[in-house]
């Protein structure tokens, strides 16, 4: 016979055990690039993501040159491997768009702009893309407003590219929820409440490509993506193609006409994302003069098992704006 010694202890852990069951959703999160597949399974208990799996696979040459998935088969091959080995069942799934597929840019727009009802009609005219375009539109908040501008973020993925996505994942039985850019998720898994006082350089290196953002106050100012990645810093090629990328960043950022939105003036923090060999990372600090971060997995995510946690680990650029995914809504 068992005697509870603290009935209202045992009940309370039994209806939070409940509630957790009940009131859990499971979350999937897919980014695809010219060179990868990334998938990731998350679950939200309260203030804390449990990334339940994780997956990834290379392939050279995954995307065509208008960002379509050349071996259709393989890729919804790899999902449907995925889905069987996670052993949950999908039903939605955000979407991360790849730098190179996304155009962005920062509008600054007198304040008459805001009382504009179609705001896409207005901005298109200012800008030339080579593509039919969905666009995404957010007010770059500031800390102080002022009265004569607004500042907008705009982004723009093309239409054909995400119809595409669409269709192979209903084939599978999968809604696409939504596409959100990589540079945005990004930031959001870096900065929870998308906002910082400081400037940050952020340099995401991966196998195959580096992506460049700098963010400051509540917006992300520039944003760029190199072909390249640490493949080719380990054979000690574009050592200075990516040192000179780097100074022009930071040189643009620290000279252009600067309104006081919350963020640094100067560029004054640099978040390493991913691994440089150290001759670059002695040139970055030796250039640049400024100190390189490079920030752990964010303190609310947890991991069901060791093995998610090392892959994750070992492909922290990968995966990163995954787990911004994650928290977009929040």
């Amino acid at each position: 016979m068992f005697v509870f010694k603290n009935k209202k202890n045992i009940f309370l852990k039994i209806a939070d055990k409940l509630n957790q069951i009940f009131n859990s959703k499971h979350k999937a999160i897919l980014k695809v690039d010219k060179s990868s597949i990334k998938i990731l399974i998350a679950q939200k208990n309260k203030d804390v993501y449990k990334i339940n799996f994780a997956d990834l696979i290379f392939v050279e040459d995954l995307i065509d040159k208008d960002g379509l998935v050349k071996d259709k088969e393989l890729f919804k091959f790899f999902l449907k491997e995925s889905f069987k080995k996670a052993n949950i069942k999908i039903k939605n799934i955000l979407g991360i768009t790849p730098e190179e597929e996304t155009f962005y840019k920062i509008f600054s727009l007198s304040s008459d702009f805001e009382k504009e009802k179609n705001k896409e009609e207005k901005i298109l005219p200012l800008i030339t893309l080579d593509f039919e375009p969905i666009f995404d539109i957010k007010e770059f908040k500031p800390v102080f407003r002022y009265d004569s501008h607004y500042d907008y973020s705009l982004w723009a993925i093309n239409k054909n590219y995400l119809e595409s996505y669409y269709e192979l994942l209903k084939s599978l039985g999968v809604s696409l929820e939504k596409f959100e850019p990589e540079n945005k998720m990004i930031v959001k898994a870096l900065f929870r409440t998308f906002g910082t006082p400081d400037a940050v350089l952020i340099i995401s290196v991966s196998a195959e490509r580096t992506v460049l953002i700098v963010f400051g106050g509540r917006g992300i100012h520039i944003s760029t993506y190199l072909q390249f990645g640490l493949n080719s810093f380990l054979k000690n090629e574009k050592h200075n193609e990516f040192i000179e990328e780097l100074e022009k960043i930071v040189l643009f950022y620290n000279t252009k006409s600067y309104h006081e939105h919350g963020a640094s003036p100067v560029v004054n923090r640099i978040f390493l994302i991913g691994d440089l060999p150290e001759v670059l990372n002695q040139r970055i600090g030796a250039n640049l003069k400024i100190e390189i971060e490079k920030p752990n997995i964010p303190y609310f995510i947890e991991f069901e098992n060791d093995k998610i946690k090392e892959m994750i680990n070992n492909y922290k650029s990968d995966f990163l704006p995954l787990i911004g995914g994650m928290v977009r809504d929040e």
